[in-house]
């Protein structure tokens, strides 16, 4: 099929590969980074029929038999893990967001991370601010917080 650009051209569909978590943020470039795969693009290719040694010249023109390209859908809805402290020596005053209450707010005030599931309802694993959980939410209510 096809679909309308924002531009108005029309564009081929490309299928879609649903990848798990191990593999939309491979290769893992930095401990305090994120990078996500949104596309793939996968060649096959085959050494050419002349070639009886690889570090031949006649061996380094590979003929591609398949050149296949496949979006990853529905990137927004992977979940981060938010872990944040605070330490107030002074006060002796130390916590983890597990132990602290809060919310996520966004430019226009809290965001409800549930709402980006289906009848606002959150996967069991999905929540933040409660006390006695960990902060895991949805990619895009982090990216709305952030007015992205």
């Amino acid at each position: 099929g096809t679909y309308k650009g924002d531009d108005g051209g029309t564009y081929p569909q490309k299928p879609c590969w649903y990848l798990d978590e191990n593999f939309v943020a491979w290769p893992p470039l930095e401990a305090t980074a994120m990078f996500a795969t949104t596309r793939v693009e996968q060649q096959q290719e085959q050494m050419p029929p002349n070639c009886t040694e690889p570090t031949h010249p006649d061996c380094l023109n590979w003929v591609v038999n398949t050149d296949e390209t496949f979006f990853i859908p529905d990137l927004e809805m992977f979940t981060l893990f938010i872990d944040h402290s605070m330490n107030a020596p002074r006060l002796g005053y130390t916590r983890n967001a597990y132990d602290m209450p809060g919310q996520l707010l966004g430019p226009n005030g809290p965001i409800d991370v549930c709402s980006y599931y289906p009848n606002n309802i959150c996967p069991s694993y999905v929540s933040v601010g409660v006390q006695g959980q960990t902060d895991i939410i949805p990619l895009i209510a982090f990216l709305d917080a952030a007015s992205v």
